[in-house]
């Protein structure tokens, strides 16, 4: 789950350092975790994608178990 969540935030991070590499032609001046934010923005958004549709999936099962069994669950766990 951290994992998730730190790549997440990352991934929200790379659109504005992408602007400030084309605005400051040396980002010698960003910190470590930036800079290799920005050197791996590619691999970022490929894992963020990755992690939404394994979410699409494990939800598609949910619901797909849900009606074999016949539970309702949105309504058994209280969601609506």
């Amino acid at each position: 789950m951290d994992f998730q969540l730190d790549l997440q935030k990352k991934h929200e991070l790379i659109d504005a350092l992408q602007e400030l590499k084309m605005q400051e032609e040396d980002v010698t001046f960003l910190e470590a975790e930036y800079a290799d934010t920005l050197a791996n923005a590619g691999l970022i958004k490929v894992g963020n994608r990755m992690i939404v549709i394994r979410c699409h999936l494990l939800c598609s099962l949910v619901d797909y178990l849900a009606d074999i069994v016949g539970v309702n669950y949105i309504a058994a766990l209280g969601v609506c």
